[in-house]
């Protein structure tokens, strides 16, 4: 969940299963990030200051040293959500479209492949702050370097299975 307060913007934070992620928290690391995606809850949102605008997850993230974040303007629903960044995602790796690219076409793939979300308020929150020409994922991108990536969770479950039987 992204909880925005919008009465001290560094208060702001993710909440994880046992821990919160603060913007105040964003200000001492250093990301070296083309692109974050904040799909969680109002995580555009935040205190509005005077020349800086929402402080919030999204400065936090910028200031930390991502290029560019997508991040929600309020609530979204939860079966969108995730059918909406698989499109957006589908659209950085099968493509060499910069994020804002990517962004506009998974809008408009989403409402194409499911005519149920195809009412703004499924789409409109997600919005792109920062650099919107950056490239994620160039052509020459090989998705197999991922696959012994994407094993290490099934890899331990199994490590784990095998020492508790002994």
């Amino acid at each position: 969940h992204g909880v925005a307060n919008d009465e001290e913007g560094d208060l702001s934070y993710l909440r994880f299963t046992n821990d919160k992620l603060y913007t105040s928290d964003l200000y001492s690391m250093k990301l070296n990030a083309n692109l974050v995606v904040l799909s969680a809850c109002q995580t555009a949102e935040g205190e509005v200051r005077k020349g800086e605008g929402a402080v919030g997850l999204t400065l936090g993230f910028l200031y930390a040293g991502a290029k560019s974040v997508i991040s929600s303007l309020w609530s979204v629903n939860q079966s969108s959500t995730n059918e909406f960044v698989q499109v957006f995602y589908q659209q950085l790796l099968q493509k060499n479209v910069n994020n804002n690219q990517a962004l506009h076409q998974a809008k408009l793939d989403l409402v194409e492949k499911n005519p149920t979300f195809a009412h703004p308020k499924y789409w409109a929150a997600f919005v792109l702050i920062g650099n919107p020409n950056t490239v994620v994922f160039k052509s020459n991108f090989s998705f197999w370097w991922f696959l012994p990536i994407a094993f290490l969770p099934v890899l331990a479950i199994g490590i784990r299975k095998i020492k508790n039987r002994n």
